[in-house]
């Protein structure tokens, strides 16, 4: 994960000095400049498997773009622990904010390397309210960060959407897995699922709103990898599921602990490996949709 022009002891070099140029840059709240480490941005990474994939990644020399839907969450998770870490205000589910962050990195001419829509949120019920709140965050919030940052996108970069095994579409019922699997394109899908009350199958499930967008997040990529404007400069678009973790959303009876969830989807920022864009993937492993 550290840039292969940078030695060994000249990459310790470097984490020490721009771990210093952090400090200063923090107290005076202005944004490091730019180093030869490439850069992260993490949502949802103030807690759970997005702040573990934050802390290892800048561990590794990265630099890691800290987001939760307030500032003091976001600056709470970047200040602990060492390396470049810097804290931005995204609530994924505001247009208003998601552009405001996305014109944050214009204005200092930063490209993100890799993106990581990892915010969401683990709500059981199937009802309108809540189909409608899961829907905003699980499958719009992706949506919405991914548009607005692909002009900060760097040549290359990679977009790691975090889904679920439950969003494999045989934990959706015929009617929506057949829906989903025919939208064409993202707008599609965005119209065309919407809360059935009489879905049967769906209301004796468990977390069956969970389940739906996930299965729509895992199609969003498929249809956002073959995307122009992200094949033109080689911007490849990954789901991943990290598995049962035990965080506060995964819950203590989870079988696996945050570390390996987070290692699931830091296999996928590995760029010296070659994945499919547009697959699925579990610690590195190629899954059926």
């Amino acid at each position: 994960a550290v840039d292969p022009r940078l030695t060994s002891s000249t990459h310790k070099f470097y984490q020490l000095f721009y771990f210093l140029e952090d400090i200063v840059c923090r107290m005076i709240g202005i944004m490091p400049p730019l180093s030869p480490m490439r850069t992260v941005l993490i949502t949802g990474s103030s807690r759970g498997i997005g702040y573990e994939v934050a802390r290892m990644l800048a561990s590794q020399g990265w630099h890691v773009i800290d987001t939760a839907r307030t500032i003091e969450k976001a600056k709470t998770a970047a200040s602990s622990s060492p390396g470049q870490r810097f804290a931005l205000e995204l609530d994924v589910t505001s247009d208003v904010s998601v552009s405001s962050c996305a014109e944050r990195l214009k204005e200092i001419g930063r490209k993100v390397d890799v993106l990581i829509n990892n915010a969401a949120i683990f709500e059981d019920g199937w009802n309108l309210e809540t189909f409608e709140k899961t829907m905003n965050v699980n499958l719009m919030g992706p949506i919405r960060i991914t548009e607005a940052l692909i002009p900060t996108l760097a040549n290359g970069a990679r977009i790691i959407n975090v889904s679920s095994g439950y969003g494999k579409l045989l934990h959706s019922s015929p009617s929506y897995s057949n829906a989903i699997r025919s939208c064409q394109t993202v707008n599609e899908l965005i119209s065309t699922i919407s809360f059935d009350e009489t879905d049967e199958i769906m209301s004796r499930t468990i977390y069956p709103c969970y389940k739906i967008s996930k299965a729509c997040l895992n199609r969003m990529t498929q249809l956002l990898a073959a995307d122009d404007r992200l094949t033109s400069s080689n911007i490849k678009v990954f789901s991943c599921d990290p598995g049962w973790v035990r965080t506060t959303m995964g819950g203590p009876n989870a079988t696996r602990s945050v570390q390996e969830g987070a290692a699931s989807i830091l296999a996928l920022v590995d760029s010296g490996k070659i994945y499919e864009s547009g697959q699925f993937y579990k610690d590195g492993c190629l899954l059926e949709f």
